[in-house]
């Protein structure tokens, strides 16, 4: 990456405290714009009050592609409408920021075109990505002396668009396969105002146009009350053009090449009768073998581990409103591939979740779900992340195609 043609004082004592932000915890990688190689989490609010789990849940509720296999015998077509929204603050030695994020759109179509076939079509935020950081610079000579204002922002998102396919060639086993675009445009802008005229104030973009390429297969099988579903997705074409333009008025561009990590999963779901069901899964990333432009860049495997509780007290119609209420709970615990520092870099989060019912046969559905999450530790990490997170999600369903 071109560096940026910011003042000596700002290089020595400013930039080294900007990338132990979260949003630059990766350094001058790819992914401190959007990580994108990242498997996709779960699309609806149902999952993530599991504890991120979908992969060993196989019924009407469950249209998460990040196991295909999921689409294998839908009942019925369906529109999935989610949103997400995310307060997050993080910690460093200097001091305390926060920021808040939204997801959207997050939108699919599943078409039930048979009782063993069906096609889903989507759209999904990926990954949002959106900071404000700023930090007095202070004179080389002279530490005490604030000469200026040092700021790092950062905007944009990473999309996923799916296409996936369903077949259930026996009531115990379903197969999937997914194919998935990625695309995004995220960008950071850097400035540098200063209150000493022997500095010129600075502004530098960096703008990486993200487009890539991947596809997973899945499957589900069901042997009485237990299912276990499994999927694999293989990195296909990665590429990035990175645009640098400073202050100056000088752009410059640069393509870099990316392989994605292969991910891998899999998840079991216990649901001896309809009220009760227990989920947990275990996904892993390949990030050993990542590379850019064929240069391996030494990141560590990441995995993720998930367990969901949900429990309806009554399925009975007549039932009051309240009863008829879904309650869920989990949590998860997952590595990160990098780290600001050379200790590992971890999250944990504990989550919780509920909504309703609609239509004759329960076949839509309207769901929440919040989720407490932490990223690191600051003794360990020099950096900690707090998260709150809420999640919507409205599945409506007909009999469209059959």
């Amino acid at each position: 990456m071109r560096s940026f043609r910011l003042p000596k004082v700002f290089m020595k004592k400013t930039l080294p405290l900007l990338l132990l932000l979260p949003a630059l915890v990766m350094g001058y990688s790819l992914f401190s714009l959007g990580r994108p190689g990242e498997p996709q989490s779960p699309v609806d609010a149902r999952g993530h009050a599991l504890g991120n789990t979908v992969l060993g849940l196989w019924d009407t509720h469950n249209l998460s592609l990040l196991n295909p296999a999921n689409l294998a015998g839908l009942s019925f077509s369906t529109l999935t409408l989610s949103a997400g929204f995310e307060l997050n603050s993080y910690t460093v030695a200097a001091g305390t920021s926060d920021y808040a994020t939204q997801d959207l759109p997050n939108l699919q179509f599943a078409f039930a075109l048979s009782d063993s076939f069906a096609l889903a079509l989507g759209i999904q935020n990926r990954q949002s990505w959106k900071f404000l950081y700023s930090t007095t610079v202070y004179d080389d000579v002279d530490p005490t002396e604030e000469i200026g204002t040092a700021t790092v922002e950062g905007k944009g998102q990473v999309n996923a668009l799916n296409l996936a396919f369903g077949y259930k060639p026996s009531d115990n086993l379903g197969l999937g396969l997914r194919v998935t675009g990625l695309m995004g445009d995220p960008h950071e802008i850097w400035t540098v105002d200063f209150t000493d005229d022997d500095y010129i104030d600075t502004t530098d973009t960096l703008t990486s146009e993200i487009r890539g390429f991947a596809i997973a297969a899945g499957l589900n099988l069901r042997v009485s009350t237990l299912n276990v579903g499994a999927y694999f997705e293989y990195p296909i074409l990665g590429d990035v053009t990175k645009i640098t333009e400073s202050g100056y008025g000088e752009v410059s561009r640069e393509d870099v090449s990316f392989g994605y990590p292969a991910n891998l999963g899999l998840g079991v779901g216990w649901q001896p009768n309809d009220q009760f069901n227990i989920t947990a899964d275990f996904r892993y990333d390949l990030w050993s073998g990542f590379t850019i432009d064929d240069t391996e860049l030494g990141y560590n495997d990441a995995w993720h581990a998930g367990l969901g509780v949900e429990f309806i007290p009554t399925t009975r119609y007549n039932a009051i409103f309240l009863a008829r209420m879904p309650w869920r709970l989990g949590g998860y615990y997952e590595t990160l591939y990098d780290s600001p520092t050379a200790s590992p870099f971890n999250e944990w989060g504990v989550t919780a979740g509920t909504g309703f019912f609609v239509g004759e046969n329960d076949e839509s559905s309207i769901d929440f779900a919040f989720q407490y999450a932490q990223r690191g530790a600051l003794e360990e990490n020099n950096l900690e992340e707090k998260f709150l997170r809420f999640y919507l999600t409205f599945n409506g369903a007909e009999n469209w195609f059959q």
